[in-house]
């Protein structure tokens, strides 16, 4: 009992310090030993708070006569971006694994087949992902 009890004090510590940490820093403690982690989990409701509340566009999509509707088009290319990150994210933390489990068999060689493809596909949207986020880096504003 005695154990559980300080494994809870210290977990709480542990969350306390990086709370502190944040608000001086402006990222958790943690995250200096998971920038990717911290990153994508930082960019990804911000993405999502543009898609859903953002006003504006770039210039260039504005200008640019292949836009149509630039407003939407701006939206598809957060989305387009959003969706990467996410995809890795997940990917990354290992979720689909219970659904290829279930699928395939645990550790099966079609299961590691299906791991195998579905992190690539998700590094492939990953980088599709960061080269929006580099193309677009000055225009991630609203």
């Amino acid at each position: 009992m005695f154990c559980v009890i300080k494994r809870i004090i210290k977990d709480k510590l542990w969350d306390l310090e990086n709370r502190i940490h944040a608000f001086r820093y402006g990222y958790p403690k943690w995250a200096k030993w998971n920038i990717d982690d911290w990153f994508l989990k930082s960019i990804i409701p911000m993405l999502d708070s543009m898609i859903k509340d953002g006003c504006s566009c770039p210039g260039n999509f504005v200008r640019e006569e292949d836009h149509e509707n630039p407003f939407e088009d701006w939206r598809k290319v957060l989305q387009e971006m959003k969706e990467g990150f996410e995809e890795y994210l997940y990917n990354r933390e290992f979720k689909n694994w219970d659904r290829l489990e279930q699928k395939h068999g645990k550790s099966t060689d079609k299961f590691w087949e299906e791991v195998r493809k579905e992190e690539k596909i998700a590094i492939e949207k990953l980088y599709k992902s960061l080269d929006l986020f580099k193309k677009h880096f000055w225009d991630l504003w609203d």
